[in-house]
């Protein structure tokens, strides 16, 4: 889990940059690429739970079934990736 947030905190100064007034007047497509780094940051929360495992629906699976069998594991493993690809194609 280190990993993913290690990753997302080089958007932190973007991110600042992005909600500064400055940048949102001198920008006038500055609200419309709100959803889309909002997708970005979706997708990059999943895929790196591909990268660094367990994947985070497993996670959320194993709240609810801690002994999940390799059936669900892999099941699992691809809901992550669906919700990975789906947010790339939102944004």
């Amino acid at each position: 889990m280190r990993g993913i947030w290690g990753g997302l905190s080089l958007a932190y100064p973007f991110l600042i940059y992005y909600f500064s007034d400055d940048f949102s007047m001198s920008c006038p497509i500055a609200p419309l690429l709100y959803p889309v780094m909002m997708s970005f940051g979706v997708a990059a929360f999943f895929g790196g739970s591909l990268l660094f495992p367990p994947p985070l629906i497993e996670r959320i699976a194993r709240l609810s079934e801690p002994n999940l069998g390799p059936k669900g594991v892999a099941y699992t493993r691809k809901v992550t990736m669906a919700w990975f690809i789906f947010s790339l194609l939102n944004a």
